[in-house]
C-alpha cells in the first residue's frame, strides 16, 4: 500500500465545530478529486465504531440485570436502528454531523485532544483520508491519503506523474509545509533513516529551495516557492535497493539542513 503524508500548521477557528466543518470541506475537495481515479474512492464511508461498542456494552449491562430499565432499552433500540455506516457522497451533511458528535464525545474525556477526522473506503485494501489538527493551540496538523487497491498488483498510481498530480491537488487544498509519497510500511516498519525526523519516499515537496539533486535524487524542480523532489522515475518499493536509495536521499537532505525534526 502507498500513502501521501503531509504536515500542516494548526488551524484557527471560533470553535471545534467550525474547524471540523472547514476541515470536512477540505476533505470533500480531496475526495472529489480522487474519486474519478479509482472505483474504490467512490465508497468513502465511516463506521461509527463508538456506537457499535456502546451497543455491545449496553447489551452486556442489560444481560446482568434482573429488570432492564426503560431508559437503557430505549437507548439500545436507538443504537440498533442507526445504520453503522454512512457513505460520504450519499449524505455529506449527516457525515459531518457524525464527525462533530464523535469529537464532542472524545473531548468530554480528553479536553486537550486534537481534532481527528477520517473517511475510509470499504474492501480488503482500503483507502482513507485522515486529518489530525490542533485548533488555537499547538501549531501542528497532519494529513494522510491512503491509496486503495483492488488487489496486491493494482498499483494504479505507479506512473510518477499521477502521484505527483495527486500530491499537488492536496497542496491546493491544505497549506502543507512537508508532503511525501511513500510505501505505507516505509515508516511503519521504521525503514526511514532518522526516526526523529521527517521521512522521504518516492517523491515529495518541501518549502526549502534546492537546485542540486546530487547523486541522491533523480530530479529537483522549483514549485510554489519550494522544491519538488523525485527519488526515481520507477515507483519506490520496499525492497532493499529502494530503501537504501531513499535513506541516501534523507541523509542528503539532512546534510543541507532540510530534513526537519518531528
Amino acid at each position: 500500500m502507498y500513502r501521501l503524508a503531509g504536515f500542516t500548521p494548526g488551524v484557527q477557528a471560533e470553535s471545534d465545530a467550525n474547524a471540523i466543518s472547514e476541515e470536512f470541506g477540505r476533505m470533500m475537495r480531496l475526495a472529489n478529486y480522487v474519486r474519478p481515479l479509482h472505483a474504490l474512492f467512490s465508497r468513502f464511508g465511516i463506521m461509527d465504531k463508538e456506537a457499535v461498542a456502546r451497543g455491545r456494552a449496553l447489551m452486556d449491562k442489560l444481560a446482568l440485570q434482573d429488570e432492564q430499565s426503560e431508559e437503557d432499552l430505549a437507548e439500545l433500540d436507538r443504537l440498533s436502528a442507526s445504520p453503522n455506516t454512512t457513505f460520504l457522497f450519499d449524505d455529506p451533511e449527516s457525515f459531518l454531523d457524525d464527525m462533530i458528535a464523535a469529537h464532542r464525545r472524545k473531548v468530554s474525556d480528553d479536553p486537550a485532544a486534537p481534532i481527528s477526522l477520517s473517511v475510509r473506503t470499504d474492501g480488503a485494501y482500503e483507502g482513507a483520508i485522515q486529518r489530525t489538527v490542533y485548533r488555537n493551540g499547538r501549531n501542528f496538523g497532519s494529513l494522510v491519503l491512503q491509496m486503495p487497491m483492488r488487489d496486491k498488483t493494482d498499483f494504479w498510481y505507479q506512473n510518477w506523474h499521477t502521484m505527483r498530480d495527486i500530491m499537488f491537488a492536496a497542496m491546493d487544498i491544505w497549506d502543507v509545509d512537508w508532503i511525501v509519497a511513500q510505501p505505507t510500511m516505509y515508516t511503519g516498519l521504521q525503514k526511514n533513516l532518522f526516526p526523529d525526523r521527517r521521512s522521504f519516499g518516492w517523491m515529495g515537496w518541501m518549502p526549502d529551495a534546492l537546485t542540486d539533486p546530487g547523486d541522491a535524487l533523480a530530479m529537483v524542480e522549483p514549485y510554489r516557492g519550494g522544491t519538488f523532489l523525485l527519488l526515481q522515475e520507477r515507483m519506490m518499493n520496499m525492497k532493499a535497493p529502494d530503501i537504501e536509495a531513499c535513506n541516501k536521499a534523507e541523509a542528503y537532505l539532512l546534510d543541507r539542513g532540510m530534513l526537519g525534526l518531528l
